[in-house]
């Protein structure tokens, strides 16, 4: 919104596509151009389409402000779900990353 009020063409790209929909909106609103682009920043692919979409929409790509992130509750280690753990570790860390922690304990 920051960049709207000061008159850049914005391009919101969020792997919820609601939430892009309805920023992209608010965007329109202020007078600024706005695009909506679903995107998984940890897909190669996407980023890549999206920075075209960029491109063709608006012409050039003159800034980019990455912001990416998940959302959970904060709660003990013991009480997360194996497939919550995977999803947080997978986004922090990238598919295949090792973890080394005390001891030297690879997860």
């Amino acid at each position: 919104m920051a960049f709207a009020r000061e008159g850049a063409s914005v391009l919101v790209a969020d792997i919820a596509e609601k939430g892009a929909q309805e920023t992209a909106r608010l965007i329109e609103e202020h007078g600024s151009q706005a695009l909506a682009v679903t995107c998984d920043v940890r897909r190669n692919e996407d980023v890549q389409r999206t920075l075209n979409e960029a491109i063709e929409t608006f012409g050039r790509l003159d800034f980019a402000f990455n912001n990416a992130g998940i959302e959970y509750t904060i709660k003990p280690a013991a009480d997360i779900m194996e497939e919550e753990w995977n999803r947080i570790i997978d986004t922090s860390f990238g598919v295949g990353s090792a973890i080394v922690v005390d001891g030297g304990q690879t997860v």
